[in-house]
């Protein structure tokens, strides 16, 4: 997959960077999302991507949609994918449906990532549903996870923060600074992750946030070491009403316990004086690896622009 860089931002990354720099990749085309499956006993196998957006987006089936066996996406086994940049080897985002949207069953195994904006992504689609709608997002294993130098976030699990094409969805993408709702709607439960190496990367590890009143439950954590800048920083997962079980597992998860505060507590001018130190020291030491800075600051242009 070939996408091409848009001559706006070329001048606005020259203007920047200068003219002896090019810049050699593209920038957040968004919704160019790779395979996106929806149905059952499905296998992918030996693929390599590179795109902006969701790598492989495992979307949901229901009731009314025939494709599916049992009205359920389920029984896929994605596994030997390489993916450079991309949103994430993706469950969703699910919504709550009359007809119940389901997905389980799902295997992703042996995925390398290279500068992925996230990698492991499971996101609910808060709408806001109304009573008698449902979904569900069970029995997904994450397993042999090698990610280098992740720009956004290595393990996402929550509400999905883009909003769709057509307006819907919660548009949160600058959380933790403002609000980002959970469904309530959308149990998300038995989320296997084992065998998960990272490096490198700017923000804390990872977010899962569930809702207070349908919270996550038999999550299980194994053989995960994820490291980054932000160990100078003493930040960590946020994690909200989940629940499971972690082993060999670094940083520690906190499932069973509340971790949002700590966040916003870090984001003092303290904190952010601090913050721009060890990106410092940071830029320092891989000041090399010029396509991490080019993704990076491709992104900061695209969520500026998609903020203002």
């Amino acid at each position: 997959m070939d996408v091409l860089l848009s001559d706006s931002l070329d001048e606005l990354y020259e203007s920047i960077m200068g003219t002896q720099t090019v810049l050699s990749m593209p920038t957040m085309p968004l919704n160019t999302d790779g395979i996106d499956p929806s149905g059952s006993n499905v296998t992918i196998r030996n693929v390599n991507i590179t795109n902006f957006d969701d790598a492989v987006a495992v979307k949901p089936s229901h009731g009314r949609f025939k494709v599916a066996k049992n009205g359920c996406s389920e029984n896929m086994l994605i596994e030997n994918v390489n993916v450079k940049f991309g949103v994430g080897m993706t469950i969703g985002s699910v919504p709550p449906n009359v007809d119940h949207n389901c997905v389980k069953n799902i295997t992703f195994r042996d995925i390398n990532f290279e500068y992925p904006l996230k990698a492991i992504y499971i996101k609910s689609n808060p709408n806001h549903g109304s009573a008698g709608e449902t979904a569900e997002i069970t029995n997904v294993v994450y397993e042999n996870i090698k990610i280098h130098f992740p720009v956004w976030w290595n393990i996402y699990i929550g509400p999905q923060q883009m909003k769709e094409p057509d307006g819907r969805g919660p548009g949160c993408m600058t959380y933790p600074f403002g609000e980002c709702d959970t469904e309530p709607l959308v149990s998300i439960n038995n989320i296997t992750i084992r065998n998960l190496e990272s490096h490198g990367g700017f923000l804390p590890p990872g977010i899962i946030r569930c809702n207070e009143t349908n919270t996550c439950e038999n999550f299980v954590f194994e053989n995960i070491e994820i490291h980054g800048w932000w160990e100078q920083m003493g930040w960590g997962f946020i994690t909200e009403f989940a629940h499971g079980t972690s082993t060999n597992v670094y940083p520690d998860p906190g499932f069973g316990t509340r971790q949002t505060e700590q966040v916003f507590e870090l984001f003092s001018i303290r904190n952010m004086l601090k913050f721009a130190q060890q990106l410092t020291n940071f830029y320092k030491t891989n000041e090399n690896d010029i396509t991490a800075w080019e993704v990076l600051l491709g992104f900061v242009i695209w969520a500026v622009d998609y903020v203002l």
